[in-house]
C-alpha cells in the first residue's frame, strides 16, 4: 500500500491536473506523513505502538555506505539443520557495484564517480551537505522550495525544488538503483522505489535533515523555519491510517513533530582545464530529476535556487559588478533547455525592520 501512495502524490491529483509532491515546498511534509503512517501500520502489525524507523544516516561518515542490514539475501541462523531465513529488507534491484564498503556519492550524476580515495570522497560529501543545508538553504523558500498550490500545472510551474531534494535526496535513490535495468529500478525511478525497504531509511534520513535544519537557531540561522504562508500551512493528504481508514492530515500539524537529469553549478571558475569539485569554493551547488514512470511524459519546466552570500565571500569577489556563472551538463541533458537564469536580492528578517 505504502508504494501505491507514493505513486498517487507523484502522479494522480484532480482529474484535469497532475498532482506533484515532489519539486516545491510539498516534499518534506508530504514525506514527513507517509512515514509517519507507515510507521503506524507496521507499528500494529508487530503490536508496538512505539515502534520507528531507522534512518540512514548519509550525512555522517560513518553512515555513507549502505546499511549492512540491507545488504544480504538472508538473515544469519545459529541453526545448520534449518535454511537461513530471507532477509525482508533485501531488494535484488539494486546497484551492485554500490554495496558495503562502496561509499555514497552525493555528487553521483548516473555515470562512474569521481577517482575519490575513501577521504576524499568524504571530504566532498561533507562540503556538499554543508552547501545543501547551510550555504543553499538560509530560509524557508529555499531549503523547501517553490510554492505549489491547488490549480497549478506543475508541467509548467515556475518554482524550484529545494537544495536537499535536488542534491542528496536524489542522487542517493540513483545511486541505489540498478543501472542494469531499464528505467534503474528500484530506487533510481518514481514507480518503484517503494519497493525498496532502503527507501523508508533513507527518507527517515531526508525527514531528519528537515530538523537538524530547523533546529540550527541564533543570528546566523535567522530565517530556519517552515513557511507561514496559509496556502502551506492548510495543505492537505488523504492517507490510511493502521486501521484501514482514510485520515487527511494538514501540514501545519507536522511541523514540530519530534531516466535523469543533473547540473552542476559554478560561480567564477577559472577555466584551466582543472575541473571543479564540490570542496571548491566556486562550486555553488547541483540540480538532479528522477525519473518518472515508464511511458509516462518527462516534459516538466522545474528549477533550483542557490545561496550565494557565503560563496560570494569565500571567492572574495562580494564587491565585483559582475560575475561568471558556469552550468555543467553532467547527464541526461540532451533536451534540456534553460529557460532563464538570474540573481535576486533576498533581505533576510535579521537585516528587515
Amino acid at each position: 500500500m505504502q508504494s501505491i501512495l507514493v505513486l498517487i502524490g507523484c502522479y494522480f491529483g484532480y482529474p484535469d491536473k497532475e498532482l506533484q509532491v515532489h519539486n516545491c515546498w510539498l516534499f518534506f511534509p508530504f514525506h514527513r506523513w507517509y512515514l509517519y503512517f507507515f510507521e503506524r501500520i507496521l507499528g500494529k502489525l508487530i503490536n508496538d505502538p512505539t515502534f520507528g524507523l531507522p534512518y540512514w544516516n548519509w550525512d555522517n561518515p560513518s553512515g555513507m555506505s549502505m546499511p549492512g542490514f540491507f545488504e544480504g539475501k538472508t538473515l544469519p541462523s545459529n541453526d545448520p539443520a534449518i535454511s537461513p531465513p530471507l532477509n525482508p529488507a533485501f531488494d535484488a534491484f539494486r546497484n551492485v557495484d554500490h554495496l558495503p564498503p562502496a561509499i555514497l556519492d552525493i555528487d553521483y550524476n548516473n555515470t562512474a564517480s569521481a577517482d575519490f580515495t575513501c577521504v576524499q570522497q568524504i571530504g566532498s560529501n561533507l562540503s556538499l551537505m554543508y552547501k545543501q543545508m547551510i550555504t543553499n538553504s538560509p530560509n524557508s523558500e529555499t531549503f523547501f522550495g517553490g510554492k505549489f498550490i491547488a490549480g497549478d500545472d506543475p508541467i509548467s510551474i515556475q518554482n524550484s525544488k529545494g537544495p536537499m531534494e535536488s542534491g542528496v535526496h536524489t542522487a542517493a535513490h540513483i545511486w541505489v538503483g540498478n543501472p542494469r535495468m531499464p528505467n534503474n529500478e528500484d530506487m533510481g525511478n518514481f514507480y518503484s522505489l517503494g519497493w525498496d525497504p532502503l527507501f523508508y531509511t533513507h527518507h527517515a534520513n531526508v525527514d531528519r535533515m528537515w530538523k537538524i535544519w530547523k533546529d540550527l537557531k541564533g543570528p546566523d540561522y535567522p530565517d530556519h523555519t517552515e513557511p507561514t504562508d496559509p496556502d502551506w500551512l492548510n495543505a492537505s493528504y488523504v492517507f490510511y491510517d493502521e486501521n484501514k481508514e482514510l485520515v487527511r492530515v494538514y501540514n501545519k500539524d507536522c511541523v514540530q513533530m519530534e531516466k535523469f537529469v543533473k547540473f552542476d553549478v559554478f560561480v567564477n571558475d577559472l577555466d584551466d582545464g582543472t575541473p571543479c569539485s564540490p570542496q571548491d569554493s566556486e562550486f555553488a551547488g547541483s540540480f538532479s530529476q528522477v525519473a518518472h514512470l515508464r511511458g509516462h511524459k518527462m516534459l516538466m519546466t522545474s528549477g533550483v535556487k542557490f545561496g550565494l552570500n557565503e560563496l560570494l565571500d569565500d571567492i572574495e569577489t562580494e564587491a565585483d559588478e559582475y560575475i561568471l556563472l558556469t552550468l555543467v551538463p553532467r547527464d541526461g541533458c540532451q533536451e534540456v533547455t534553460i529557460g532563464e537564469i538570474k540573481i535576486e536580492l533576498v533581505p533576510s528578517s535579521a537585516n528587515s525592520g
